[in-house]
């Protein structure tokens, strides 16, 4: 018979079957040994991180049974059972990394956890969770919750952490969006609607937790709860106003045709790489089509045939049989740009309210902010973020048209949506100017009260005829407004 030594020096060179067998004999020989039961845990701890695979979940279980039936003292034997923990999450490991593996022997698993004692203090208990969050299409994840007790989790638990520079999800976050991925999965509405009365405190208390509303508002729509669905879902559209994803779920869930063309209207004005918007446009497209505004939906329909032809595929079954039909060859494919702005502005105050069009004039655009400061036709300042490509489309002394509930006295604007006004007629920002030039010694000049820049003055002697295009300037050292050139040229008819 083995000793005690002689099964420790076989467990640690990795003999681990027949330092089963020895232990295992030399217990039964020695049944209220408590070292000889020690040495037999840790034969059974290294035999569990050997079989933390999906073909040896059987054993594995089995050896979770035998070290819970040792009985040992979990306050004499911390770090044992830490291994233990350490070993669960090294078989929850191999199917993170396996997605495909079938995870119904993890049932078994999630049984022979009850009973076990766990140090909840310990960086080992959390890691399993992290760990077991991870696991793809495990529906009885929330058994396993249950079992771990999300009333152990620590108020650092609900803070994200940080990563080579990186924010990452709490550990609470991660663990509850887990949680709503499997509950998609039920067929229990009352179970369903129980889960997301819970969700109500964790969302008002972390309102960074960007994707729980949307889980929430999807369980919501999954158990025709779609008033207050909606209501769930408003804080993450919010956020998201700039995917179309967003829109295009609203207008998914929405009964109401109007309702449903301002919320596609929104998705399809939204930007994205071509590959990714072509189940979009395909669906907007066909809504445009049946709601009377075939070239419209034409107009979509071509960029998703373009698309799929770009990467040698053919498009849908649906969009081949449409454009056999009479109507398509005749009908010509065009976007009514006004149309679909006009639906995306109430897309826009379903989410914030009554949007109010200003427009305004551009004083200053900070391309490595992505600030663009402006002036209002009333003469107020403000400003606002956009990091969007169309930024760079912008210049000083541009006319935007945006969209915004108010402009606040100081701070940031929140600007829903805008674009650029081609035409430079806007009297408050623009005026035509003719007269006389009076040059300065320093190259600058006047005509009237209009301002000219020397660049744009040293063309042309002192008390020239000439006229052009003004802008409204703001004067920071006297605090006044005020005219200055954009343009100058020679008066038509040279007399003034």
């Amino acid at each position: 018979m083995k000793t005690i030594a002689d099964i420790t020096t076989l467990r640690k060179s990795g003999q681990l079957t027949e330092a089963l067998s020895e232990a295992e004999v030399l217990q039964s020989a020695n049944p209220r040994d408590y070292s000889v039961a020690l040495c037999v845990a840790w034969v059974y701890v290294d035999a569990m991180k050997q079989k933390a695979s999906s073909e040896t979940l059987t054993e594995f279980c089995e050896c979770i049974q035998k070290f819970k039936a040792l009985c040992l003292p979990i306050e004499r034997e911390g770090i044992l059972f830490n291994n233990v923990v350490w070993a669960v999450r090294r078989l929850f490991a191999y199917y993170v990394e396996n997605p495909m593996v079938d995870k119904h022997g993890l049932d078994m698993l999630v049984l022979e956890l009850n009973g076990l004692s766990v140090n909840e203090d310990n960086e080992a208990y959390r890691s399993l969770l992290s760990t077991a969050a991870k696991i793809k299409d495990w529906q009885n994840f929330p058994n396993f919750v249950e079992w771990w007790n999300l009333d152990n989790l620590r108020e650092t638990d609900y803070q994200k952490q940080e990563y080579e520079g990186k924010a990452l999800m709490s550990l609470a976050e991660t663990t509850y969006n887990a949680l709503c991925r499997c509950m998609m999965a039920c067929d229990d509405d009352d179970k369903i609607l129980a889960f997301v009365d819970s969700l109500d405190a964790v969302i008002a208390k972390h309102p960074d937790y960007q994707y729980l509303p949307y889980y929430q508002a999807k369980l919501l729509f999954r158990s025709g709860q779609t008033e207050r669905a909606l209501e769930a879902l408003k804080p993450f559209a919010r956020k998201k106003t700039s995917d179309f994803w967003v829109w295009q779920l609203l207008g998914d869930e929405v009964s109401d045709d109007s309702q449903k063309m301002m919320f596609y209207c929104k998705a399809a004005l939204c930007d994205g790489k071509d590959e990714m918007l072509v189940k979009m446009r395909e669906q907007v497209g066909f809504h445009l089509i049946r709601n009377g505004k075939r070239e419209m939906g034409k107009y979509l329909i071509d960029k998703v045939i373009n698309t799929r032809t770009k990467e040698n595929r053919r498009p849908s079954y649906d969009i081949q049989t449409i454009t056999k039909e009479a109507w398509w060859s005749t009908t010509p494919a065009q976007w009514d740009a006004r149309y679909a702005e006009g639906q995306a502005l109430g897309a826009d105050e379903y989410l914030f309210g009554k949007m109010n069009q200003y427009n305004v004039l551009v004083t200053f655009v900070n391309a490595q902010k992505c600030a663009i400061s402006f002036l209002t036709e009333d003469k107020c300042h403000g400003f606002f973020i956009d990091h969007s490509k169309q930024l760079r489309t912008i210049k000083e002394n541009d006319v935007l048209q945006i969209a915004a509930q108010e402009i606040p006295e100081s701070g940031i604007t929140k600007v829903r949506r805008w674009k650029k006004v081609a035409d430079r007629t806007n009297p408050h920002f623009y005026k035509f100017y003719s007269g006389s030039l009076r040059k300065s010694a320093g190259g600058f000049g006047f005509v009237g009260s209009v301002f000219v820049h020397a660049s744009l003055a040293n063309g042309f002697a002192d008390r020239a005829s000439v006229e052009g295009t003004a802008v409204m300037a703001f004067d920071k050292k006297k605090q006044s407004y005020g005219w200055k050139a954009m343009t100058i040229s020679p008066t038509t008819d040279g007399i003034q």
